[in-house]
């Protein structure tokens, strides 16, 4: 089974949000795990666990993306992590931003040394109040995260299936120091079909990991 989940939501008082999942595959591993204090439509806050605001594909449930896998881009993309966040929708969710801070340190895993990531992303809809067919349902977003992960490593190249004997292009390498990444999409919606795009990049410092101790 590739993925059994348990998941607990709801409202209290009209403002306050929860949510605790957790998946079962192989042993339990905390998934999301936050509370929203929903104060206005254009600023609320969340805590706790949950997805880095970053990527379109990685936003995107797994049970709605478009092809069994994701795609090599994901490799980029942080996924889950422990954090605060303020976001919220503008001009009637024309526009929606999002601005956290988190570990750096991934999904269930206890913070690793004292710096935290810093992301963003924001995100418009130009046309979403529009009844034209052909451009409400379009989408542009660019989003970043910055922050010093002391001794890590870098993003690797593979293939998507999760196999035990998939292909690697290019292993990961040791890293130290900051990590930046960035990126923006495109999604342009028409009825059932769906036009997107992503791009993104990942540059890491290598301090003293280079050759007699270089950066």
């Amino acid at each position: 089974v590739r993925r059994a989940r348990f998941e607990v939501d709801g409202s209290l008082y009209r403002f306050i949000g929860f949510k605790v999942e957790a998946d079962f595959t192989e042993g339990v591993s905390l998934k999301d795990a936050y509370l929203d204090l929903r104060f206005f439509p254009e600023l609320r806050f969340r805590a706790g666990q949950f997805k880095v605001p970053f990527s379109l594909e990685e936003l995107t449930s797994s049970r709605f993306i478009d092809f069994v896998e994701r795609s090599l881009v994901n490799e980029l993309a942080p996924a889950r992590d422990r954090g605060v966040m303020l976001y919220g929708d503008l001009m009637g969710g024309t526009a929606s931003y999002f601005l956290g801070g988190f570990n750096g340190a991934g999904e269930d895993t206890n913070d690793n040394n004292s710096e935290k990531d810093l992301a963003a992303r924001l995100a418009f809809s130009p046309f979403r109040s529009s009844d034209s067919f052909w451009l409400k349902g379009l989408q542009l977003a660019g989003n970043v995260t910055w922050g010093d992960q002391g001794g890590s490593t870098s993003a690797q190249g593979r293939m998507t299936a999760r196999t035990t004997n998939r292909f690697r292009f290019f292993a990961p390498q040791a890293t130290r120091g900051e990590r930046l990444r960035y990126g923006g999409d495109l999604a342009w919606f028409l009825g059932p079909a769906a036009v997107k795009f992503e791009y993104d990049v990942q540059t890491n410092e290598r301090e003293r990991l280079g050759p007699g101790g270089g950066d």
